[in-house]
């Protein structure tokens, strides 16, 4: 009996070693709460063991464990018995909440722990699922957070070490901007950290973590100065996501910017990380963008691409010695993600800018634009730190900071916005282009503060203002190297319109009291050293005052409307010192020289300018004039009382149809008074700007490559969009461009004729050898057509016949007269088929003269001729009209010449022609083809069915693109006009 008590004792004596690496762990994990208050059930911690031999991966894990130290002791076991044979991958289980507790482990050469958040998927894979993404924090409320937080490992007073050639991945599904969906998370308390020698992949959460919170006073103990860190040593690599936050619009709108040296993205950070991270000099630090975008060449574009932020080379950051800190501070304790926390950045070692790239169908780069810094980063030299921008560019936008107890070398060009320009500004003037939503009025001027030295060389360029906090004369700019003021002046480009920011670098001084400190403009003689707190020596300055234009809506109007511009006078020169084509409606300051001349033109539709202050002394103000030129003495107020404005649409009838438009508004107090352009527009944009109430606009709307004419114009009452044919009726007719008197919200808007084509007499060939009136072809007849790539008459259908059932009108009828004694008349745009030229070439009533002497390709009796113009003459004519094309080759003969009807712009010329035969050149057309591609049905199924692509030229459409001759807009364009009369064929 004794005997067998002694066995049940030691069985029970052994029991917790047996099963403590399940049971241990379960009953300890079964009290751990989450830093915000946030439901947790309480899941077991559970890591699955898979060996790896020679690669393969073993279908089943080989066994499970409660807790990652007991997990990584398995590996270790596996891979000491051949470590050039064994590898083991540690999969945590979904619904796995680890503790990790006063623990110092390691994942050693060939271990690989990976955090999945369905199964064993850990990533995103395919462009499918980086289309599937949505655009939004996940983790911004506990409810989220509960139902897409699959599991995490808690790190408290812990450190995990990834040696080189093991591996941590932190699953995720994260998008355009941040994580999105399903993700998994580390939580570190601040005396833990996690040191990567190896690889770490962060695509979900490094959080900090924080005890729960019983009381105020309960969580002020617990507090502690330390801050956990992520610390990527020589050899490491750290990769995470990175977050856009206002990428442009579509696709091209990307490219576009990006075509146009504009960075299209300004406010990105990296919010995957929310502990202070150590990127150390060798080490790596690697960003994945995901994008995606409907294309309507392509289809869908997706981007999901790596980009070397930080590295000795070949990087954003080119670090080349020391290290950096990246810090997103995480708000709320550790809990929700918020799209307006700051990120901090630590330059403690030596950095020379290099540029950020992703080449892919969508293009995004910095090689040859600003690279900007939004207010979202807070960068800091600190002392012994180096940042070179060496050849790239660098802006910092309003609300953004660069603190330099270093060195900062400007050896390219360097701009610090100020708020002279609001978002307001930007968005009325100019119908809200893409890529200006971080210029909002409530962030502060962009600040370059100056604790360290500023180096610049020979040639580069500054716009900032500069401040400094030291009193000891400590803090430098060394100028010595500039020849001209024009190198502290700095000029970037914003939008798809490319509006010019300029800044002209000014510091603060003490005035000539030695006690006020002012602020200046910067001349390029030697500042060596500062002197005076917050002020820098007075022998590298000019003499300079502020001129503050102040507005307000003292009546508070609900579209108060205001307009001014600022001019500096120079002799006979004048120089504008705001935007060129803008005039501001918002407060702002220049500096300017002492004893300059300068004038501000302010529109009438401000109830009231005048002086507040002038030279310092409000006795001697006089009344102010608007264009008139005053001299600068001392700091001078001018304030703008705005005046009642109404709110006004500026539409188009048809985008497509205006293809490469522009539009000018302008505005007068009476009709014949003085217009001033107030806003611009572009690309057959609605542009949306409030007007003074009572007064005159002219909308002035040029026709860019599309297939229309300048029509009407037409007044709503009220705010309308998608406004169609059907609508005109109910609208004030106008001429295009008259004065209309706007006194109440209205929309004003442009009607966009077709271009027209043929009288309906003209003869048309059909098959058979025989004519048929062109008012009297329908769609789907059978007429003789020039096949360019067989290069012989053929029969063709036609697809389609327009304004063959429109009223009779009078028209501008054009007759032109060739020498072999043949005739024919077009109305506003025809084509015909120009041997001088060897194309296509559309004649209007404006630019016949210019072909006179042209020869232009004839059929006679089946044989290809030739005769030249040799005269026209214009009448007007009461008529019908009429306007077929044929499918494919779009031409057709009519009254025996070679014709193509107008408005059809970049569906034919698209390759060479041979001059003998009118077939394609087939060298160079080949040659086309393998430089742009073909497109198949595929490119064209979301938008009408395969017949009609049969119909059109739509598989050499890449081709046309490529070479610029048309844009997918104004494709889609004709599509959209023909749409019926397609679907007839079918």
């Amino acid at each position: 009996m004794k005997k067998r008590l002694i066995v049940f004792l030691s069985l029970l004596m052994l029991l917790p070693s047996l099963i403590s690496p399940f049971y241990a762990a379960w009953l300890f994990e079964h009290n751990i709460k989450d830093n915000i208050d946030i439901e947790t059930d309480k899941w077991p911690c559970k890591i699955d063991n898979y060996l790896v031999t020679n690669d393969t991966m073993a279908s089943t894990p080989y066994a499970s464990y409660a807790s990652l130290e007991g997990a990584i002791k398995s590996a270790q076991n596996e891979i000491n018995k051949d470590s050039s044979k064994y590898k083991v991958k540690m999969y945590l289980n979904t619904k796995s909440k680890c503790l990790v507790f006063n623990k110092n482990l390691i994942l050693t050469s060939g271990m690989f722990l990976y955090m999945p958040y369905d199964g064993i998927k850990y990533n995103i894979d395919s462009d499918s699922e980086v289309a599937e993404l949505k655009s939004s924090f996940i983790d911004s409320k506990a409810d989220n957070v509960n139902k897409y937080n699959k599991s995490s490992i808690t790190l408290k007073s812990s450190t995990l070490t990834i040696n080189s050639g093991a591996e941590l991945f932190i699953g995720g599904e994260f998008g355009e901007k941040g994580v999105c969906r399903n993700y998994t998370q580390i939580n570190l308390d601040s005396n833990s950290k996690i040191v990567v020698k190896g690889s770490l992949t962060c695509y979900g959460y490094i959080k900090q973590y924080f005890e729960p919170k019983k009381s105020l006073i309960t969580r002020e103990n617990n507090t502690s100065n330390n801050e956990p860190l992520v610390d990527v040593q020589a050899g490491g690599l750290f990769k995470t996501a990175v977050v856009f936050y206002n990428a442009a619009g579509g696709s091209s709108k990307i490219n576009d910017l990006n075509d146009k040296h504009i960075f299209p993205i300004s406010i990105f950070d990296f919010p995957n990380i929310q502990v202070k991270l150590k990127i150390n000099y060798s080490s790596t630090f690697k960003g994945c963008a995901r994008l995606s975008r409907t294309n309507k060449l392509t289809g869908t574009i997706n981007v999901n691409k790596e980009v070397t932020l930080v590295y000795s080379s070949n990087a954003l950051f080119n670090l080349t010695s020391g290290y950096l800190y990246i810090h997103y501070k995480s708000p709320n304790n550790g809990g929700f993600t918020k799209s307006n926390t700051k990120t901090y950045i630590n330059i403690c070692g030596d950095v020379t800018l290099g540029y950020f790239e992703i080449n892919s169908d969508i293009k995004i780069s910095t090689k040859d634009s600003f690279l900007p810094i939004s207010y979202k980063l807070q960068i800091t030299i600190d002392v012994g730190g180096t940042f070179d921008t060496s050849l790239y560019k660098i802006k910092f936008l309003p609300g953004s900071k660069l603190t330099v107890n270093g060195t900062f070398k400007n050896n390219s060009e360097v701009i610090a916005y100020t708020n002279i320009l609001g978002k307001g500004a930007i968005e009325d003037y100019y119908g809200s282009p893409t890529n200006t939503s971080y210029l909002q009025e409530d962030y502060d001027d962009a600040l370059i503060l100056i604790n360290g030295r500023l180096e610049m060389s020979s040639g580069t360029k500054l716009g900032a203002r500069i401040k400094t906090e030291m009193i000891d004369g400590s803090a430098a700019l060394d100028f010595s190297k500039l020849s001209s003021t024009s190198n502290l002046e700095c000029i970037s480009k914003e939008g798809l319109n490319e509006i010019p920011i300029y800044i002209r670098s000014t510091t603060d001084f003490l005035d000539d009291d030695g006690i006020t400190v002012i602020t200046q403009l910067i001349e390029t003689k030697t500042i060596s050293s500062i002197n005076n707190y917050a002020c820098f020596a007075s022998n590298g300055r000019l003499k300079s005052y502020s001129l503050n234009i102040v507005v307000s809506n003292d009546n508070n109007y609900e579209y108060p409307v205001c307009g001014y511009q600022v001019y500096k006078i120079s002799g006979s020169d004048s120089t504008i010192l705001t935007t060129e084509g803008i005039y501001l409606n918002s407060n702002i300051e220049l500096i300017l020289e002492s004893n300059s001349q300068y004038k501000v033109i302010s529109l009438d539709r401000a109830e009231q300018t005048s002086f507040s202050l002038y030279n310092g002394s409000n006795s001697s103000m006089p009344t102010f004039q608007s264009n008139t030129t005053y001299s600068l003495n001392k700091k001078t107020n001018i304030n703008i009382r705005c005046g009642k404005g109404v709110m006004c649409w500026f539409s188009v009838d048809n985008e497509s149809g205006a293809g490469g438009s522009s539009a000018s508004i302008s505005e007068a107090t009476t009709s014949n008074g003085n217009y001033y352009t107030i806003a611009l527009g572009s690309g057959g944009n609605t542009v949306k700007i409030p007007i003074r109430k009572g007064s005159y606009i002219k909308y002035n709307f040029t026709i860019g490559t599309g297939n229309s004419k300048t029509g009407d114009q037409y007044l709503f009452d009220g705010l309308i969009s998608g406004i169609t044919d059907a609508k005109q009726s109910s609208g004030t007719k106008y001429s295009s461009g008259n004065a209309i008197q706007i006194s109440k919200d209205s929309t004003v808007h442009q009607y966009l004729e077709p271009g027209l084509c043929l009288l309906p007499n003209a003869k048309v060939l059909m098959t058979g050898g025989i004519y048929k009136n062109a008012i009297d072809i329908k769609t789907g007849d059978k007429v003789i057509s020039f096949n360019h790539e067989t290069g012989k008459l053929e029969p063709n259908v036609v697809i389609g016949n327009d304004h063959r059932k429109e009223e009779t009108k009078l028209y501008n009828v054009v007759h032109l007269e060739f020498d072999n004694g043949k005739s024919t008349d077009f109305i506003y745009e025809h084509g015909y088929f120009d041997i001088t030229l060897n194309k296509y070439v559309y004649l209007h009533e404006d630019d016949v003269y210019s072909f006179i002497g042209h020869e232009f390709v004839f059929i006679d009796n089946g044989k290809i001729t030739s005769s030249k113009l040799i005269s026209f003459t214009i009448k007007q004519i009461y008529t019908k009209l009429a306007a077929p094309a044929t499918a494919n080759h779009l031409n057709l003969v009519v009254d025996d010449m070679l014709s193509m009807e107008g408005g059809l712009s970049g569906l034919f010329n698209i390759f060479e022609y041979d001059r003998y035969t009118l077939a394609f050149d087939k060298d160079k057309m080949s040659a086309d083809i393998e430089k742009y591609g073909l497109l198949d049905y595929s490119y064209f199924e979301k938008y009408f069915p395969e017949e009609i692509y049969n119909l059109l030229p739509c598989k050499y459409l890449a081709v046309s693109i490529g070479k610029g001759l048309i844009t997918w807009d104004i494709f889609e364009g004709y599509v959209n006009k023909w749409k019926d009369q397609l679907l007839e064929n079918l």
